[in-house]
Parts: structure tokens; sequence; C-alpha cells
């Protein structure tokens, strides 16, 4: 719901904390998804979009991911064949355009990006330093 800012998606993520909540406390270890659920409803979370021109950049956008690991990390990539629909999915990404380069990278926190970044080396050294 935090993507999409969408008020019904909300509601139900709320219902879910409230049930988890309470069948948590007998069986803490039974809920170790629901636990990551929490750490991302009740922590600082993160978003990096990444705006690509070739899909196949996406494997490289997996490994520095996977090499740099946040849980608090929602990752948004956005490239030409997936523009359209991922614009009606989440609204705000629309704002998000660069023709200039073949990459470009937007770290976001508290609905506040920093300065893009567009090497492959820029993001993995933005990454380390969160």
């Amino acid at each position: 719901e935090r993507l999409t800012a969408d008020e019904r998606l909300r509601k139900y993520s709320e219902k879910q904390v409230e049930f988890l909540a309470a069948q948590m406390g007998e069986y803490p270890a039974s809920f170790g998804f629901a636990l990551l659920a929490y750490l991302e409803k009740f922590r600082p979370t993160k978003e990096l979009v990444c705006l690509l021109t070739k899909e196949e950049d996406v494997l490289a956008v997996e490994k520095i991911i996977y090499d740099n690991y946040h849980p608090n990390l929602t990752v948004i990539v956005k490239t030409p064949e997936n523009k359209n629909a991922l614009e009606k999915l989440i609204p705000f990404i629309k704002d998000y355009e660069d023709t200039k380069f073949q990459q470009t990278f937007y770290l976001c926190e508290n609905q506040a990006c920093r300065e893009p970044v567009h090497e492959w080396s820029q993001l993995e050294k933005l990454l380390k330093e969160t």
C-alpha cells in the first residue's frame, strides 16, 4: 500500500497486522515472514527507483541488490517494456523519466529522493552507505 497510496490496501494491511499480532504471541518462530512484514511496516523504509533503457540490465540490478541486502529496501524497476503497466499500478512513477542516460537510480526515503546516480558503481556505493 505504501507504493500505490491506495487507502483500501492500507486498511487491509492494518487488519492483517492486527490478526497476526494476536497469533504471534504464542508461536513467534512460526511467523518469520510476518515478522518481515512488521519490519517493513514499522521501520523506516527506502525505495530504489531504477530507470533502465534495456531489459537485460534488470539482472545487473538484481545482482547489486543481492550483494547489498537491505530488508527495508523496496526496488522499483522501470523499463520501456513495463512503463505503461507500472505507471498504472504506481502512479507517482510517471514523474521519473530520464532519456539522457542508459540508467538512472533514485534512492528515496521519507518521500524524498537523493540526487540521482547514473553509473553502476555509484549505485553500489549508494547502497553500501545506507
